[in-house]
């Protein structure tokens, strides 16, 4: 009777941890699911931002970024000529 005892507690313990490790499997399963999609975002985040450094890098773009810095000086000069005539006009309005 013992022996026969013994052995179902020796079935229902092994069903138990059958029961658990097939429980910890399909979360290792998810898991290993959840990585390989984030490792293929990370690999589509690392080709996007190669392409932005090509593009950033390229002869067009940084023409546009030339002439962008000419057009910023152009407009601070201007507009420094601005405020001259504009204190010129004041002191003719005066006399």
């Amino acid at each position: 009777r013992d022996k026969q005892r013994d052995l179902q507690d020796m079935e229902t313990v092994l069903k138990e941890l059958t029961v658990l490790a097939s429980g910890r499997l399909q979360k290792l399963k998810n898991l290993h699911e959840e990585r390989t999609k984030m490792l293929g975002k990370m690999s589509n985040l690392q080709n996007k931002s190669k392409s932005v450094r090509c593009i950033s890098s390229s002869q067009a773009c940084l023409s546009l970024k030339d002439q962008l810095e000419k057009s910023k000086e152009a407009v601070f000069q201007y507009m420094a000529l601005l405020e001259k005539l504009q204190v010129e006009k004041d002191s003719i309005v005066w006399k």
